[in-house]
This record gives structure tokens, sequence and C-alpha cells, in this order.
């Protein structure tokens, strides 16, 4: 969920859809977080920041796990992403 402010009952209703199955993961990207639900994660930064750097991990992780035997690595730091801006 990229920064919306749910105002439209199309958004609304697709995300709190999503938020009430408990299996889907639900990421948001908003500087001014709407959805406040305990199990979604928030990520209080622009998306033209944080997606690129959310995207460079999920392949980095991506690669790490299809190349050979699997060994435990530290996944490569979010940069400017802090602690506290995740919930």
């Amino acid at each position: 969920m990229v920064g919306t402010a749910l105002a439209t009952s199309g958004a609304r209703s697709l995300v709190f859809r999503t938020l009430n199955r408990q299996t889907i993961p639900v990421i948001e990207v908003n500087i001014e977080p709407q959805c406040n639900v305990s199990y979604a994660l928030h990520v209080t930064e622009k998306c033209e920041t944080a997606l690129p750097k959310l995207f460079d991990q999920y392949y980095a992780l991506s690669n790490q796990a299809s190349s050979g035997p699997k060994t435990q690595t530290k996944p490569t730091p979010l940069g400017t992403l802090k602690p506290t801006s995740v919930i």
C-alpha cells in the first residue's frame, strides 16, 4: 500500500479486506500512516526513497536464496530506514 489516504471506498475496501485475512503481509509506505492495525508494517518515509531500498533488499535476498547452498548471512541494511520508522 503506497501513499494512499484511503479516502475512496475502493482503496479502503481492498486494504481492509486484505488486512482482515491476516495471512497476507501488508506494508504501508506513507509519511502519514492511515492504517492503524497492529499487524501491518508501516514505513514512514517518502515512497520515492523507501521503495527503491525495499526492492533492492528484496532482489538481494532473492538472489541469495536462489544461489547454491543456504548459508547464514546478514541482509544488507536498508540505509536510512530507521527502526523507529517501522512499527
